[in-house]
């Protein structure tokens, strides 16, 4: 892979779309991303990428507080659980509640 510069993540990441729904309630800016994780804006613009958990809002990036504490915790399983939408998995759900960050409103809680 290619050194990736500030200016390489930032073309690369515009030019990628997840096409995962997320729920407001759900995102951080790129600063708390940075700050939360102790890692660069670089660095969270490529996790976004890279493992879907970021998109650009109004040329804004913005990043998945559960999913970005699910790829740090190395819940590979729960992530991907996530990517589908099934954030009533007890394991997904988990990430949502240690946050306080309230189950999307279309999301079923039955079963």
């Amino acid at each position: 892979m290619p050194h990736m510069t500030c200016q390489n993540v930032k073309q690369s990441f515009a030019a990628s779309a997840s096409t995962r729904f997320y729920h407001p309630a759900e995102l951080r800016d790129l600063a708390w991303a940075a700050e939360y994780t102790r890692r660069c804006k670089a660095s969270i613009r490529l996790y976004g990428k890279r493992h879907g958990v970021a998109w650009l809002v109004r040329g804004r990036t913005v990043v998945s507080a559960p999913a970005l504490q699910m790829l740090l915790s190395g819940d590979h399983a729960a992530l991907e659980r996530w990517r589908r939408g099934d954030v009533t998995h007890p394991d997904v759900r988990a990430y949502y509640d240690c946050l306080n960050i309230p189950l999307p409103a279309t999301a079923s809680t039955a079963g």
